[in-house]
């Protein structure tokens, strides 16, 4: 038999018994073989914290942003509110100048158109008593005469102190140096109408002047008004 037929017989192989034996980790490589786990879990742990210190941080600052915005927001307003009120009292006392000054200049003409009237009939009246004193003169024993001289010396005077009324109301309204040419033409029919005896063209032109001042003074208050009313629309 030679010595492969030997082997094959034998076949050592079939009949061997390996034992394996394991041998005990030490601690070193324990933690050798979870560390990726650790590492793993500690990366983890690590994004969260991060995670949610971020948004802390960016909650906090959100926070502080939106309390700045409504800061600003509230300071803005009442900004805001001030300017609105402050146009309103502009605009309030504009308005109010407006009426004053229409009111002033409607009653500066009533009372001026009055004070021309009652001089014009105060000048009517001049020529009456004129009369009625020469009829007196002529005939002194005729009662009616007599009667009708005293009786427009009467109106004469109630006229005059008519007049002088009207003139102080009219004087009112005026202010004595913006309004110093209507105020001297005005004090002008007074003297033609009460102090001089001044002739029917004198008179005449004394109310013509007076009458240009009431239209010089009445369009510069509408002028005023136009100026008040544009500052209300800008």
């Amino acid at each position: 038999m030679d010595i492969i037929q030997l082997l094959e017989t034998l076949k050592p192989a079939a009949h061997v018994i390996s034992v394996e034996v394991q041998s005990n980790k030490n601690f070193w490589d324990s933690i050798i073989a979870v560390w990726p786990s650790l590492l793993t879990g500690g990366v983890a742990f690590a994004g969260i914290w991060a995670s949610h210190r971020q948004f802390k941080i960016t909650g906090a600052r959100q926070a502080q942003q939106v309390e700045e915005a409504a800061q600003r927001q509230t300071a803005q307003f009442k900004i805001d509110v001030d300017r609105q009120i402050k146009e309103l009292r502009l605009t309030t006392r504009l308005a109010t100048d407006i009426e004053l000054k229409k009111e002033n200049y409607r009653e500066v003409r009533t009372a001026c158109i009055k004070f021309l009237s009652e001089s014009n009939t105060i000048n009517c009246l001049k020529y009456q008593l004129d009369v009625a004193k020469t009829l007196a003169i002529v005939q002194p024993e005729n009662e009616v005469r007599t009667d009708a001289f005293l009786s427009s010396t009467a109106s004469h005077q109630m006229s005059q102190t008519n007049l002088a009324g009207c003139q102080f109301s009219l004087l009112s309204y005026l202010n004595e140096k913006d309004d110093a040419t209507f105020i001297k033409s005005i004090s002008s029919v007074f003297e033609e109408t009460v102090i001089n005896d001044s002739t029917p063209e004198v008179f005449g032109a004394a109310i013509v002047k007076c009458n240009i001042e009431l239209r010089s003074y009445i369009l510069k208050k509408q002028n005023e008004i136009v100026a008040l009313s544009d500052s209300i629309d800008n």
